[in-house]
């Protein structure tokens, strides 16, 4: 496809060093070139074909049209084999995708994720009995093992002593290999067999009736589903639908390291924040982190037939990627988008703007944005409880930078606190 010939009014970047420069940077590579050329519509040869990369508010409503961008074939087989699972909800379009979303919306309520927030929360507090001991902990991996032991035992999966550390590997592994070097990205690929492996195991069991969990839980809704004409979903795409319940609440563990970053940062915040009576400034304080500090960098679609952008026409099966950092930092969406202001969500007092897109955009329902966002936002809000009224630690005596070459980004080192310990204090939780 010949790039100038299909758009000649997007600028273009020249070149076939795209894919390095993209993964050395992958955070705010699109954006500081679309910046550059002060567009927030660029074409450039990524994955060895034509792309047309997108940022903004106008770019979301563009991107989540489902008349104009489809998922499927969209991911690069990498992601699929390693993040997503292959044949997963991710990856459908139009009745299908919706029919399957309405499984992750139904067993993801208000009330199972309160339940799964109180079970972090008490996996949290035993895992501080055991912190106490040690000079420093890295904040990172605690929380992984903290997160995996609680969704796993949520979700009708529970880990006995000796798997807890084996199931933690394998979950983290899905998404922070994925996209670090050959080695990393091979052993993602591994742990994807294994785990999907595990998860089928269970599913199987419960369809054969050998296993009897609680009839509301993930396992049992997902071993139970049936597709929109009637049928159970194969073994081995209801293990990946499965994963996709257990490795986005594991990767939570990204936002509350996040949410300590933040708080070292925020000195004033902290303080505001710790007497507990500010429940909806503590939610401004999450969706400023979640806007802020960089989660997943883009999402790929792929143009349908007749894909219009700003009246020019894109070709059909063209990868489209939006840039969800970008978006979270566009200039022309927010104001001062590179300062840490939860005060501006004082002005959003219903629902975020449009280029609020850390789990993605659009109806929640209808579209392809996430449906564990509110499980991010209230374990996110449980981290808050947690270190500003249920223990203390010291923090490093620098506050680490972010390492945005890291994918995921995380503060250099995932952030150590020293001395943790258990504060046993009667405080309401926040939660909004």
């Amino acid at each position: 496809m010949n790039l100038t010939r299909w758009a000649a009014g997007i600028p273009r970047a020249r070149g076939w060093m795209h894919d390095a420069r993209l993964l050395a940077d992958p955070y705010r590579y699109l954006s500081v070139q679309m910046a550059a050329r002060e567009t927030d519509a660029l074409q450039l040869r990524l994955m060895g074909e034509p792309t047309l990369c997108l940022t903004g508010a106008e770019a979301v409503a563009f991107f989540y049209d489902a008349g104009q961008i489809q998922r499927r074939g969209a991911a690069p087989e990498p992601l699929r084999a390693t993040l997503f699972g292959k044949g997963g909800v991710q990856g459908l379009d139009d009745g299908a995708h919706r029919h399957r979303k309405a499984l992750f919306l139904g067993l993801l309520s208000r009330s199972a994720v309160a339940a799964l927030v109180a079970r972090t929360r008490r996996e949290w507090m035993s895992a501080l009995q055991r912190w106490q001991h040690c000079d420093e902990i890295n904040l990172y991996r605690a929380l992984q093992d903290v997160l995996s032991v609680a969704v796993c035992d949520w979700a009708g999966l529970p880990l006995n002593a000796e798997e807890r550390a084996l199931r933690t590997r394998q979950l983290v592994s899905l998404f922070d290999d994925a996209a670090r070097g050959l080695g990393g990205h091979v052993r993602a690929r591994l742990r994807r067999h294994e785990t999907e492996a595990w998860a089928r195991r269970h599913i199987e069991a419960v369809r054969l009736g050998v296993l009897r969990p609680a009839d509301d839980c993930a396992l049992a809704l997902v071993a139970r589903y049936r597709n929109e004409g009637g049928r159970e979903l194969p073994p081995k795409v209801a293990a990946v639908e499965l994963l996709n319940v257990l490795r986005p609440v594991v990767a939570v563990s990204l936002y509350m390291v996040f949410v300590a970053h933040a708080l070292e940062a925020h000195g004033d915040w902290a303080e505001r924040l710790r007497s507990g009576t500010q429940g909806r400034e503590a939610l401004n304080f999450v969706q400023e982190v979640r806007r802020h500090y960089p989660f997943f960098p883009m999402l790929a679609g792929r143009a349908r037939e007749g894909a219009l952008w700003r009246s020019v026409r894109v070709p059909a099966g063209m990868r489209v990627i939006l840039d969800l950092h970008g978006t979270n930092h566009s200039r022309r969406d927010w104001a001062e988008p590179d300062v840490f202001l939860p005060e501006r969500w004082r002005s959003f007092p219903l629902q975020p703007p449009p280029a609020f897109v850390p789990q993605g955009g659009a109806n929640v329902a209808l579209g392809h944005r996430c449906p564990g966002e509110d499980v991010a936002v209230q374990l996110m809000l449980l981290a808050l409880e947690m270190f500003l009224q249920r223990m203390r630690y010291e923090p490093q005596p620098r506050r680490p930078p972010l390492d945005f070459s890291r994918l995921p980004a995380l503060p250099e080192g995932g952030l150590t606190i020293r001395r943790p310990a258990a504060v046993l204090i009667s405080a309401p939780a926040l939660r909004v």
